[in-house]
């Protein structure tokens, strides 16, 4: 066991500490586990390919999360960017009634 792919791994999560949150907890228990699989080859043996492939899909997992700024990784970031810069709209400005709703004529 040589521990590369867990240190290496280590360093990434210690890179992108600030994005990370109790959420990807379940996220970089897997990483670790497959790093620790891909370490323990013993010495001529190699992962097996599901083993290899999992740990790949794993790391582009963590790699999307480190990707995503802080802002946007809690939760309704968006949503409330998205109210403090458009605020109310005014009435006079939707013609006097509720956006979307057409006036009814008299029947």
């Amino acid at each position: 066991m040589d521990g590369q792919q867990l240190e290496a791994l280590e360093r990434t999560i210690a890179s992108g500490s600030a994005v990370l949150t109790d959420r990807h907890a379940a996220l970089l228990a897997l990483c670790r586990e497959l790093a620790r699989l891909m370490d323990d080859r013993g010495t001529d043996a190699e992962p097996s390919t599901r083993v290899i492939a999992a740990y790949l899909s794993a790391l582009k997992d963590l790699g999307r999360a480190l990707a995503v700024p802080e802002e946007k990784n809690r939760v309704g970031g968006k949503l409330s960017q998205l109210r403090v810069h458009s605020g109310p709209i005014p009435m006079a400005a939707q013609g006097g009634r509720a956006p979307g709703k057409v006036a009814e004529r008299g029947r």
